[in-house]
């Protein structure tokens, strides 16, 4: 399965052509050559090789070597934050820039299995894989006006949600 592309054509429908699109944590990003074309794209990660490789694959779009805890960005109307784990930290940043971004759309997946070396195990704190901050993070998202309208899973191995804000 092209993982990108299913990302892609669940979040399509709630997409308008002038949409501004950043991709929190971005990396080697699958959804990205899908959106870079016809969105206005940003991509931004911490790790600057990650970030050299997508402006080489991608002559369009924004991709830029950024930290995730206060990031500088306006006028965003769709979030995307593909994680394959939730820490504390991580979703008190994510929280506090949601806060201030106030994007229309989130688009947010997580990891319903985590790796360990090269064996793949349930997470341990709740029998569907979802950790707490993931959990979390949707109460908080909930209590600041946003909804779920789209949600399901990918091939048994990740969770994905799509936020709207009322």
């Amino acid at each position: 399965m092209d993982r990108g592309k299913f990302l892609f054509e669940k979040l399509l429908p709630h997409l308008d052509r002038d949409d501004r699109i950043l991709d929190y944590c971005c990396g080697l990003s699958q959804i990205a050559e899908h959106l870079v074309d016809n969105y206005q794209y940003i991509g931004f990660d911490y790790d600057p090789h990650v970030i050299r490789k997508m402006n080489e694959k991608f002559n369009v779009g924004t991709f830029d070597v950024k930290d995730f805890i206060d990031i500088e960005y306006e006028d965003i109307d769709v979030l995307l934050f593909f994680r394959s784990s939730f820490t504390e930290y991580t979703t008190k940043a994510l929280q506090r820039n949601i806060s201030k971004l106030k994007p229309r759309i989130i688009f947010m997946d997580s990891c319903l299995r985590k790796r360990y070396t090269d064996d793949i195990t349930w997470h341990e704190k709740d029998t569907c894989g979802l950790t707490e901050e993931y959990t979390r993070l949707n109460l908080f998202l909930n209590s600041i006006g946003y909804r779920i309208i789209d949600k399901g899973k990918i091939e048994d191995r990740y969770y994905y949600q799509i936020f709207r804000t009322k």
